[in-house]
């Protein structure tokens, strides 16, 4: 592992970072949808929703992906997902920075007509992380810190996009920490709900 000196304000921009910025749309769960409406769409979908975890101090990444459904009212459902990152770091001076977390990801959406059309999904990730700073003595451990909570900012991605290639919505800070989101559709049967690998084997015969 390199040897990089911490910067100085890494754990404050970090948990800003785990509070505020690991999304880049709002959309409040009140406003989203009325789930009791009516039809919205002449088709289902199916599909997958893949996050990315990406950090540069300490050198880490970790992903997770989930299986999706939209149904003719435009409610997605999401099946849930955990996942668990860590790395460390040599600094000056003989210190060692560590970080390491686990995501409980627990997500769900609609389809927003707009313009433009887009899947408004909030992420509702519960996560608790350590993080650490240990030197040599006289100093010791430095830093010491058990950040936890609930992440629902809310991801906006373009249904369109979805649809083609995949949407992406991605957030990053500067202190090394990428959150990047992919949602890909393809459009299913009438009343049906399988899951993603279901249909990525159907469309690839």
């Amino acid at each position: 592992m390199s040897r990089s000196k911490l910067p100085t304000q890494i754990l404050p921009a970090i948990l800003v970072f785990l509070s505020i910025a690991l999304t880049l749309a709002v959309n409040s769960a009140d406003t989203l949808a009325d789930p009791n409406r009516t039809q919205v769409l002449d088709h289902t979908y199916a599909g997958f929703l893949y996050v990315e975890f990406i950090c540069t101090m300490p050198e880490f990444s970790s992903s997770a992906q989930m299986d999706v459904h939209i149904n003719r009212q435009g409610v997605v459902s999401i099946s849930d997902a955990d996942m668990s990152y860590g790395g460390s770091e040599d600094l000056q001076d003989g210190c060692v920075y560590e970080r390491t977390g686990t995501w409980e990801i627990r997500p769900y959406g609609y389809y927003l007509s707009g313009p433009p059309e887009h899947i408004a999904v909030n992420e509702n990730i519960f996560f608790s992380e350590h993080i650490t700073m240990i030197c040599p003595p006289p100093v010791g451990t430095a830093i010491d810190e058990s950040p936890s909570g609930q992440l629902n900012g809310g991801l906006a991605f373009d249904f369109a996009d979805a649809l083609m290639d995949g949407a992406v919505v991605e957030a990053s800070n500067g202190v090394g920490d990428l959150i990047r989101w992919t949602l890909g559709l393809v459009v299913g049967l009438p009343n049906e709900q399988v899951s993603w690998s279901a249909m990525k084997a159907r469309y690839s015969d």
